[in-house]
């Protein structure tokens, strides 16, 4: 899949003609030719699910991505407290990988913080674990009902454990202080950073604050982007709509659409299932929105012009937001307005052709399988797990369109690792493959990372052709005959036909 023996010539950021080359690789920049001798050569890829900032953010903060217990959490946060005002945040946590599988509680959190609120965020940012000081300040208490949409755990007796599930999180979330525009700058630099030398040319960034739209705008005017970035608008509670936010495009930053949330995560058992959760009974997860009200909320967005994206991971939510699609097309006919279904991890199988006749695009996340696959199997059962779980040969074969993301910085945002496990569907250390048959073939791991969602956004990149954006990675191995596909380095990036990135 990748090329060698090419040269091209670039024009005004635009590839103005391809040739053969002896050596590898030959870029061609005004009378300036850079040879990348024994190289490969293959287009930019684009993330078409990720949070920008969040991944610099991550770099800066507090973080337990590497811890294995609810103790080692806590001492972390004791020698390496990061502070928003007198807030300690930190995000990260997975009980999943802790010793003891439970999920944490207030008590021990409370001994070494009692006089500061504490608020961790889960790794897949949809639940946060808080301490008492938080909850006093956030008046949460044991007479505060659930908020639609969201739980806060409780002891037997009804009194909050310290944790909020969902959109019980905004209770305490809300009354944090914010970063300053100075740290978000620094947080976007940094990722745009990490991004360009794993390959990625190209973001759909999503659930992005209004708030950060001038600061992507000044970013962007004073030539400080150095990747495309095609932004999704928080849209939960009209957060766009209250801002004034409309379409915007460039040729380095884009506000293309709107971001909504159908349900929650597997992993705080937030999403909505069809059936019980197989590891509680009784449990059917979290539905954040219902089809109404998603098709009431994305029927002013596209209005305005934006395109649509909302995250569904449970096999209800994923027919919930189909069902409001479809009450979409019902009313408005095809539209040129994009329709995307973030995650799609659990569907009905009868639901999986819906995507192809309501022209909706799959956009998944192939490292969550790799990170999720153990978790998501307690969760859900063998039967679900294999019927509905992760089904990517299964949309091929019904002629949808698959985009691929990371969602970094919850996983990995190298998309080496993405392309892994869409070809292996195992794990880095040899693990058992899970269903097999749902494994994708290289040339179509590589168009959902490049060619596709490309198209999504309607961009000239994701192709190495005449008249083409001079996006590419030049790689150090041929991609296309190695089995350790993860292992490959990115030797130089081209972004507008500019170098960006030189690992020499």
């Amino acid at each position: 899949m990748t090329l060698t023996n090419i040269k091209l010539e670039i024009e005004e950021g635009l590839i103005k003609s391809i040739t053969t080359f002896p050596e590898g690789v030959c870029v061609v920049t005004g009378e300036t030719g850079t040879v990348f001798r024994n190289a490969y050569i293959l287009p930019g890829m684009t993330d078409s699910h990720c949070h920008l900032w969040g991944l610099g953010m991550m770099r800066k903060i507090l973080t337990f991505d590497d811890c294995n217990s609810e103790k080692n959490c806590i001492e972390k946060a004791e020698s390496q407290p990061f502070f928003r005002s007198n807030w300690i945040f930190g995000r990260g946590w997975n009980q999943e990988n802790w010793k003891n599988s439970n999920l944490p509680t207030l008590e021990h959190l409370d001994k070494a913080f009692p006089d500061n609120p504490c608020y961790f965020i889960r790794v897949d940012g949809h639940a946060a674990w808080v301490n008492s000081k938080a909850l006093e300040i956030a008046g949460i208490s044991k007479e505060t009902k659930d908020p639609v949409g969201g739980a806060i755990l409780r002891y037997d007796d009804g009194t909050p454990n310290g944790v909020l599930v969902d959109s019980a999180m905004l209770l305490a979330e809300k009354l944090i202080p914010d970063f300053s525009e100075e740290q978000y700058q620094e947080f976007i630099s940094i990722a745009q950073d990490l991004c360009i030398q794993v390959g990625i040319t190209a973001v759909h960034d999503m659930d992005v604050s209004p708030k950060l739209v001038d600061i992507f705008r000044k970013m962007n005017s004073s030539n400080e982007l150095k990747i495309r970035i095609y932004s999704h608008i928080s849209a939960q509670n009209d957060e766009y709509i209250d801002a004034g936010i409309t379409p915007y495009i460039s040729d380095f930053f884009n506000v293309v659409g709107i971001k909504l949330f159908s349900d929650g995560a597997l992993g705080s058992r937030g999403a909505a299932l069809l059936s019980d959760y197989a590891d509680e009974a009784g449990n059917k997860g979290l539905l954040i929105l219902d089809k109404m009200q998603m098709a009431e909320k994305a029927e002013i967005a596209i209005q305005k012009g934006f395109d649509i994206a909302i995250h569904a991971i449970g096999d209800r939510a994923n027919r919930e937001v189909l069902d409001a699609y479809q009450i979409l097309r019902q009313k408005f006919g095809n539209f040129r307005n994009k329709l995307r279904i973030e995650h799609a991890q659990i569907v009905a199988e009868e639901d999986i052709p819906r995507f192809r006749e309501l022209n909706v695009i799959a956009s998944v996340q192939p490292i969550h399988y790799i990170g999720d696959e153990k978790m998501a199997l307690a969760r859900l059962g063998r039967e679900i797990f294999d019927k509905h779980g992760y089904p990517w040969q299964k949309f091929l074969k019904n002629s949808v369109e698959i985009i691929a993301g990371s969602d970094f910085p919850i996983e990995s945002h190298n998309p080496f690792l993405g392309l892994s496990a869409f070809l292996t569907r195992q794990n880095l250390e040899g693990g058992e493959i899970q269903n097999p048959e749902e494994r994708l073939n290289l040339f179509d791991a590589i168009k959902s990372y490049t060619l596709t969602p490309a198209k999504v956004v309607n961009s000239s990149t994701g192709l190495l052709r005449v008249g083409y954006k001079a996006d590419f990675v030049i790689t150090n191995s041929n991609i296309g005959s190695k089995s350790q596909i993860h292992e490959t380095s990115v030797e130089a990036v081209y972004v507008g036909g500019n170098l960006k990135y030189s690992r020499s």
